[in-house]
């Protein structure tokens, strides 16, 4: 069982059991060529629908759950539908049973918008005629630190449940790119 003892933070405690699943995001065969010169507007499409297959799963775990609807994923949603002009993709929701474990998640999907300038810069420069929206996006300083303040109110006891709604979700994300990395290669999916 994981604690919260020898953490000032909910976020530090996050970010120091989850680093492993986050660096496994960042070094993903698919996701680490976002970055990339090489990066073709294939692999780059399929970022894209990773990303917001994911972001739809932890969205349907939120509202499944009704909670935290302030933090919702609706913008983030609409402008990576936007430019994969693909509205609909198949539903599927997270196994997350507690509003704690949804806040877990949510700060994965709301934490990754840190990394949009980085990308953002990338993409100019390698594909400047892929839509970006969704990497336009601006990064929001006071919505995270907003996001950050209720996500301390947490009782430190209900920090493991946190804890797994974050693991599911890099989890997912993960699940996600591997699969959007299958269905670009004609590859079967990888076992879930």
């Amino acid at each position: 069982m994981n604690t919260m003892a020898g953490f000032e933070t909910v976020r530090s405690f996050l970010a120091t059991k989850t680093g492993a699943e986050h660096q496994a995001l960042h070094d993903h065969p698919l996701f680490s060529k976002l970055v990339s010169e090489d990066l073709t507007a294939d692999e780059y499409m399929a970022c894209l629908d990773a990303q917001l297959r994911a972001f739809h799963g932890i969205e349907a775990a939120r509202q499944r759950l009704g909670a935290h609807g302030e933090f919702n994923l609706t913008a983030q949603i609409a402008a990576l539908s936007g430019d994969l002009d693909q509205p609909d993709v198949p539903q599927q929701t997270l196994p997350l049973t507690t509003p704690d474990e949804a806040l877990g998640a949510l700060y994965v999907a709301h934490g990754s918008q840190f990394g949009r300038a980085v990308i953002r810069q990338a993409l100019q420069t390698n594909l400047p005629d892929e839509p970006r929206t969704y990497f336009d996006m601006p990064t929001d300083a006071q919505g995270w630190r907003t996001f950050l303040e209720a996500m301390e109110t947490t009782d430190p006891g209900r920090s493991d449940a946190v804890l797994h709604g974050a693991t599911v979700a890099f989890a997912l994300m993960h699940k996600e790119a591997d699969a959007a990395r299958a269905r670009m290669s004609g590859m079967a999916a990888p076992p879930a």
